[in-house]
């Protein structure tokens, strides 16, 4: 009974603890309120209103009036470099490290920041040197990432492959990023493409075929950190790798590796295509397989190199072969969406000629669709909206990877 009218003392008690303490905190926090200074509420008002310059005025009034505030600062640099103005961020970072009191946590953040800046700005050789400043320090992964990128825009593609393992390296298995990891096995997969092409070009066939090598594993393990799955996430390898079968005299292996491309992804058809009457020797021994192809996924971008290399060499099959591909292709513009460089390809052929070719009316048409295919009949960035002339594996507006289209085809 004794215990029981304890507990009923002790609630009450405990009670008006709590609420005592919630009101000591209240009022620190209050004091402590009173002490920012006007301009700080300002600023985030004009934040919260999206009116940036206002917002930068009424934060550098709050730097000035409270120098010691180094976060401040760094909220201005961003600020700063969000808006394109690079040399004012240089200014507000340079700031912070001429401090002496600064703590080394904050000088390793405002060199990073720093680095950022001269990246934005251009000037790469500054930015350059300040990530290598920071092997060692918190910031190391994250220099290497950007390091890659700087290297990426010069298209120094060892050296930014070089990066990105490094940054692989420094992530430890109990703090690693899954979604940090993938993007950068991403990124990883296609330097390696990058720099395999130019080795290829440059016919140095070994180097190539570590390149690949090295862009194949990185696309399965971006996969594999995502889903699990072990699936082939950057197509490209599998062109590059038949490419370099076609330059060392495996014509089959690189068929074979180019039929798997196109059976994994249609898409694909229009580049498989290029890329075996391109490299193939034997253009005559290339043709059926490419013709097999074309008539399977009509579209302007299949059966275009086709028909040329069909035309050609001049004879009753390949002409025949020739119009079975311009009535498949004609079949497909039938249902929408309609192709604009398919009719223009359909209307332009000399098969054509005993039709209507050489009327007003073809003429026209011609000049009408050409106009359109101009303006519209683009491959279009999926992410930022560049309309590029021809297909390219890293946008040039973005310069992201593997969001233009690979052909016409929808």
């Amino acid at each position: 009974m004794e215990a029981n009218v304890w507990w009923l003392t002790a609630i009450p008690l405990l009670f008006g603890l709590g609420w005592f303490a919630a009101q000591l905190d209240s009022a620190q926090w209050f004091r402590k309120t009173r002490q920012l200074p006007e301009s700080y509420f300002k600023g985030l008002n004009y934040l919260l209103a999206d009116q940036h310059e206002q917002a930068l005025a009424a934060f550098e009034e709050v730097a000035k009036l409270d120098p010691e505030t180094a976060e401040l600062y760094f909220a201005l640099g961003s600020l700063f470099r969000r808006r394109g103005e690079t040399e004012r961020a240089i200014r507000v970072h340079r700031n912070l490290l001429e401090r002496a009191d600064l703590p080394e946590s904050h000088r390793q953040q405002a060199l990073f920041c720093l680095a950022q800046d001269y990246l934005n700005a251009g000037i790469f050789d500054r930015a350059e040197s300040a990530f290598s400043a920071m092997e060692g320090s918190a910031y190391a992964g994250e220099a290497q990432r950007e390091l890659a990128k700087l290297y990426e825009k010069e298209g120094n593609w060892e050296a930014a492959i070089a990066c990105l393992q490094r940054y692989l390296h420094l992530q430890t298995p109990h703090g690693k990023d899954l979604g940090a990891s993938r993007a950068v096995q991403e990124d990883l997969s296609h330097y390696a493409c990058e720099l395999a092409q130019q080795q290829l070009t440059a016919k140095s066939f070994e180097p190539a075929q570590q390149s690949i090598a090295l862009a194949k594993q990185a696309a399965l393990d971006a996969v594999l950190a995502s889903t699990g799955h072990a699936k082939m996430a950057n197509p490209r390898v599998s062109i590059l790798e038949a490419q370099w079968f076609f330059l060392n005299a495996q014509p089959e292996q690189a068929r074979k590796l180019l039929e798997q491309a196109v059976l994994a992804d249609s898409k694909l058809c229009a580049i498989a295509i290029q890329t075996l009457l391109s490299y193939s020797t034997d253009t005559a021994s290339a043709l059926p397989t490419a013709l097999s192809w074309a008539l399977q996924h009509p579209s302007a971008d299949t059966v275009k190199p086709v028909l040329q290399a069909l035309t050609a060499n001049p004879s009753s099959n390949n002409e025949a072969a020739a119009q079975q591909l311009l009535q498949a292709l004609s079949d497909t513009i039938k249902r929408p969406p309609y192709q604009l460089a398919s009719a223009h390809l359909l209307l332009a052929q000399p098969l054509l000629s005993n039709v209507e070719n050489g009327t007003v009316w073809t003429q026209s048409a011609l000049h009408a669709l050409e106009a359109l295919i101009h303006r519209y009949d683009k491959p279009v960035c999926t992410q930022c909206g560049f309309k590029a002339s021809r297909h390219h594996w890293r946008c040039p507006g973005c310069a992201r990877w593997n969001t233009l289209p690979y052909s016409h085809t929808v």
